[in-house]
């Protein structure tokens, strides 16, 4: 969805005005996950030569469907970039300087084909037929996350390597994120609460959904993510979570990549079509899942006993 000129216009003015002229905006395009091109919003300037950006793309979007007035986004986007009145925001801050940012540095899985040109750009770390990129992540709120992506020149400033950033994301990721596994049945009820009211929603809408703390049945299908829901396939990489669930589950587990926020786990209690399994996860990739948000045609297993993931066969 195309963002209007005139709402972003809008926006910036506001912007402006809580800066007081202390401080001037940027839109500028930024290209998103799997090439997608966005409207970017950032302050002019910056230190350590990255610049936080907000897309607008979903403000608007929740802008046009009612939930947000133009007032309310530009006093998010004010907290994100820059705060009122000297007010640091997720945005400030020198990022030359690897000590003040590595506690910062988190990584996130994307579509190896899909993302070529940003490879050639970014350090990279392979994952089967994934790539593992590094973002520094500033903050959050309740409608999103401030984060840049590090590209090559600043991994060298700092006198870092891909493996190197990979062994810091480990650390920082699972602890600014942590992971969220639930039954898609416990998912699909927190869902139907939330749209319906917690005081009265329709038990017969939920009816088949297992209380809490019932024991799940043999067949769950689980969904692995963050506590955020952004980014969360990324959950998959972090240590000893899918050996624990494994263990736990006492099998080897199918992993289906639903999006990059989230994947699918199955316990594998019996025989699989694998071939099957693939056609379903390219077909919702192409019907359901915004281009921006694919990870992988894929089907995955964890091997719970040899400890690691590989492509079904």
């Amino acid at each position: 969805m195309a963002v209007e000129e005139g709402f972003i216009k809008a926006v910036v003015e506001r912007l402006e005005e809580k800066w007081g002229g202390k401080k001037q905006t940027e839109v500028r395009p930024v290209t998103k996950n799997n090439g997608v091109v966005q409207t970017g919003l950032s302050l002019k300037g910056g230190k350590g030569g990255i610049r936080p950006t907000v897309s607008l793309e979903p403000y608007y979007e929740q802008y046009r469907n009612g939930v947000v007035s133009l007032d309310e986004v530009a006093e998010d986007i004010c907290g994100l970039l820059g705060g009122n009145e000297g007010e640091e925001g997720f945005g400030e801050g020198d990022l030359s300087r690897y000590p003040e940012v590595k506690e910062k540095v988190v990584f996130r899985l994307v579509n190896k084909g899909m993302n070529r040109e940003l490879l050639e750009e970014v350090p990279h770390v392979p994952f089967l037929d994934m790539e593992i990129v590094f973002m520094v992540a500033f903050g959050q709120n309740e409608r999103g996350q401030m984060s840049a992506i590090i590209n090559n020149e600043r991994m060298q400033e700092w006198g870092e390597s891909p493996q190197g950033l990979f062994s810091q994301a480990k650390r920082n990721t699972p602890l600014l994120s942590p992971a969220s596994l639930e039954t898609m049945e416990a998912v699909m009820k927190k869902i139907v609460q939330s749209n319906t009211g917690e005081a009265d929603y329709g038990e017969d809408l939920v009816s088949g959904f297992p209380e809490e703390g019932r024991e799940e049945s043999p067949g769950s299908l689980y969904v692995l993510t963050n506590q955020r829901g952004l980014y969360g396939a990324a959950a998959m990489l972090y240590p000893e979570l899918l050996r624990d669930f494994a263990e736990r589950q006492k099998t080897d587990l199918v992993i289906l990549p639903s999006s990059v926020h989230e994947v699918l786990l199955v316990p594998v209690r019996g025989s699989l079509d694998f071939a099957w399994l693939r056609c379903m996860v390219r077909s919702i990739n192409r019907s359901e899942v915004p281009p921006e948000d694919w990870l992988s045609d894929q089907v995955y297993v964890y091997r719970r006993k040899e400890g690691r993931v590989e492509i079904a066969e």
